[in-house]
């Protein structure tokens, strides 16, 4: 997948936030005034780490992360259209690259967030004034890397353990604990008259969620859409 390129690393995105969402409005933004949003097809990203750690794109579960977000808000109360269909291609690269920015946007200054030419027009021609964006972000390790880890971990405590009992010195070797997976969702309103995103709220969970289980993508989901529920 070539727009692979354009993805930021799931782990330093993870780490680098705490747990938990964050949210932030334009100071003449009023949700609860606007009766309807135009709701525009998600964008899930969810990497995969194989038996080696090595990342890549997982296109099956990145679809299933954006099946489960557009299914959950088509069957709650959210004042959204009917999912209006975006093309998320190649030939799309800006769309993607706008998206894949979310997780450095700053909240406090989202009115200085560039919206893509293609995703106004989309907006424009929908009838709606403010269209609402959801981007998802995830990972998944593999079974065989973890497995992997908690032997070596296993096998250092024993190293530790008869060191300690033939020198009679206490060793403890730190080993690190990888996440087996975790699930960021970022949600911005674009204002079609302005060209501005006039909010942008986030929630992570880090190590809680995954990007396929829908127990876990329907709770992220509510609370980023709190603001919206009637």
């Amino acid at each position: 997948m070539k727009l692979f390129r354009f993805l930021p690393i799931a782990a330093a995105l993870l780490l680098a936030a705490s747990c938990g969402p964050s949210r932030y409005a334009a100071p003449d933004m009023n949700l609860s005034s606007v009766k309807e949003f135009a709701f525009f097809q998600p964008y899930s990203v969810v990497i995969g780490y194989d038996a080696n750690n090595n990342a890549y794109y997982d296109a099956a579960r990145s679809k299933t992360a954006t099946n489960l977000v557009t299914g959950i808000i088509e069957s709650e109360r959210f004042p959204f259209s009917e999912v209006i269909p975006v093309d998320y291609s190649d030939s799309q690269a800006d769309d993607v690259r706008w998206l894949c920015t979310f997780p450095d946007v700053d909240p406090t200054k989202i009115d200085r967030i560039r919206v893509p030419r293609s995703l106004r027009k989309k907006l424009d021609e929908s009838g709606y004034r403010y269209g609402i964006f959801i981007y998802t972000h995830g990972f998944v390790r593999s079974k065989e890397y973890l497995q992997r880890q908690a032997l070596v971990r296993s096998v250092g405590r024993i190293i530790d353990k008869v060191v300690e009992k033939t020198t009679g010195k206490y060793t403890y070797t730190y080993y690190p604990v990888s996440s087996p997976y975790g699930c960021t969702m970022f949600c911005a309103v674009v204002d079609g008259e302005t060209d501005r995103v006039v909010y942008f709220s986030r929630d992570i969970m880090s190590d809680f969620a995954h990007p396929n289980d829908r127990s876990d993508v329907n709770a992220i989901v509510h609370r980023l859409l709190k603001d919206f529920t009637r």
